[in-house]
């Protein structure tokens, strides 16, 4: 028997990790929409959500190098290793910025 997100009952205290907050705003095909709807039950205080500095520090990263792939047309191999040679482009994504703002904003 599997579980998903929805079968989390109402008042559940859950840890967030960095996949749920990649794959909600990044729109991943698959697992976008049950990240999402399982950070909106913690925005509407159905479920406690908790996560950690660690946690913020990875959805970042990932987050900012998906974003510099499509902004620079890019493969995602190498992308991190590119953005430390090239800084000037990485003080251009803003997209993760606002991504984790609003993830610290929230109720997580």
């Amino acid at each position: 028997m599997s579980l998903t997100f929805a079968d989390i009952p109402a008042g559940a205290a859950v840890f967030v990790d960095a996949n749920t907050f990649v794959y909600a705003h990044s729109l991943h095909p698959q697992f976008g929409s049950p990240s999402t709807q399982l950070l909106e039950r913690i925005e509407r205080r159905e479920l406690s959500g908790f996560t950690s500095a660690h946690v913020l520090g990875e959805t970042s990263h990932r987050l900012m190098t998906l974003e510099a792939c499509t902004a620079f047309g890019r493969p995602f191999a190498g992308i991190a290793a590119r953005l430390r040679r090239h800084p000037a482009q990485a003080q251009t994504l803003a997209i993760f910025r606002q991504a984790i703002e609003g993830i610290l904003a929230s109720a997580v």
